[in-house]
């Protein structure tokens, strides 16, 4: 493989390796700049000559791109999921369902968003 190819390729893996980190550690602010990096670096692999790049290292660079891929996905899925949840407390917080005397319903609002602490 040429070296060249070689060097961009390994920076690709540790571009890739980082977003995994990032992801993993909630650092969505950091995913930015190194998407644009490993687009960048994309681009100078996809002008290398046809045959520069061996055919088992791309395998392995793609898979780790797959893999950052589904963890994007995961992390979307679960920041929805934690949206949701918290959505669905501020509603639950917010009235209170109740039935008089009379079996007629009733909904009583809530102080928004107090914590009542007694020692």
């Amino acid at each position: 493989m040429d070296p060249a190819a070689e060097r961009l390729l390994a920076a690709l893996a540790r571009v890739l390796g980082r977003q995994r980190e990032a992801l993993a550690a909630a650092r969505f602010a950091d995913l930015p700049a190194l998407a644009l990096e490993a687009a960048a670096l994309g681009e100078r692999l996809a002008a290398l000559p046809r045959g520069a790049l061996d055919a088992a290292v791309l395998r392995r660079t793609a898979g780790l791109a797959a893999r950052v891929l589904d963890d994007i996905g995961c992390a979307r899925a679960g920041l929805r999921d934690a949206i949701a949840t918290v959505e669905a407390i501020r509603r639950a917080a917010g009235t209170l369902a109740t039935y008089d005397r009379l079996g007629r319903a009733a909904a009583l609002a809530t102080a928004a968003g107090g914590v009542e602490r007694r020692a």
